[in-house]
C-alpha cells in the first residue's frame, strides 16, 4: 500500500463542541489515539488500557498491507514537533500568518525563515529520541501563483520549492484547482510536465 496517514489536533473549539469532545483533553485523546491505531495495525490482538481508550484481545483485520502506515502529524507547535519526533515519520508544518497566529496558539510561520526557525527544536527532539531514520516534512507552496493560472509562474515555483527542498522539505501540497473538471485536469497534467518532471 501507498498510505500516508496525515493528522493534528486542530485548534478549533467550535468543531470540538460540535462533536461532543472536550477541547482541553485534545492531546490527550490524540496521544493515545495515536498508539491505539498503531497497535491495532500488527493485526495481532490488542489489550490496551488508557485515560480514554480501553481494549481487551480487540483485533482489527485484514491488517494494512504495508509493514507500517507513515503517520505525519501536523502544526507548528513545540508539542506538535516533540510528538513528530516521538510518533511520526512525518511534520507537516502549516502557513500561518501573523494575524493568526493567537486563535492557533502556533508560531507564525510566513517566510521560509520563520519555517527553517522551527527546525532545530524538532532535530533536537529527534535526537533525543534516538531517531536515525530520515523524516518527511510536507509544505505548501504559494509562490509564482495558482498551477491553473494562466499566469502561472513556473520558475518563480520551481525556485521556491528548490529553497524548501534546502531546508528539509521533500514533499510539497497543492490546494485543489479551481474551475470545471476539465480545467483542473489540465492544471494537473501542466503541474506534472513543468514542475514535478524537472524533480524525477
Amino acid at each position: 500500500g501507498r498510505m500516508i496517514l496525515g493528522v493534528g489536533t486542530g485548534y478549533l473549539k467550535p468543531e470540538y463542541f460540535a462533536m461532543g469532545v472536550d477541547f482541553e483533553e485534545r492531546n490527550e485523546l490524540f496521544d493515545e489515539s495515536i498508539d491505539v491505531m498503531r497497535a491495532t495495525w500488527t493485526g495481532d490482538a490488542v489489550n490496551y488500557e488508557g485515560k480514554h481508550f480501553n481494549a481487551r484481545e480487540v483485533s482489527a483485520l485484514p491488517r494494512p498491507a504495508q509493514e507500517t502506515v507513515p503517520i505525519w502529524i501536523g502544526g507548528n507547535s513545540k508539542l506538535s514537533r516533540r510528538r513528530v519526533a516521538q510518533k511520526a515519520q512525518g511534520w507537516m508544518p502549516m502557513p500561518n500568518p501573523a494575524a493568526n497566529a493567537k486563535s492557533t496558539r502556533s508560531p507564525v510561520v510566513e517566510t521560509l525563515d520563520d519555517l527553517a526557525a522551527l527546525m532545530p527544536y524538532l532535530n533536537e527532539h529527534l535526537a533525543a529520541e534516538g531517531r536515525t531514520d530520515p523524516l518527511d516534512i510536507m509544505f505548501m507552496c504559494f509562490d509564482g501563483g495558482a498551477p491553473e493560472d494562466n499566469a502561472f509562474n513556473v520558475q518563480q515555483h520551481l525556485d521556491a520549492l528548490r529553497a524548501q527542498e534546502a531546508i528539509g522539505v521533500n514533499f510539497s501540497a497543492l490546494n485543489g484547482a479551481e474551475g470545471s473538471k476539465e480545467q483542473a485536469l489540465e492544471a494537473v497534467a501542466r503541474y506534472g510536465e513543468e514542475v514535478i518532471a524537472t524533480f524525477s
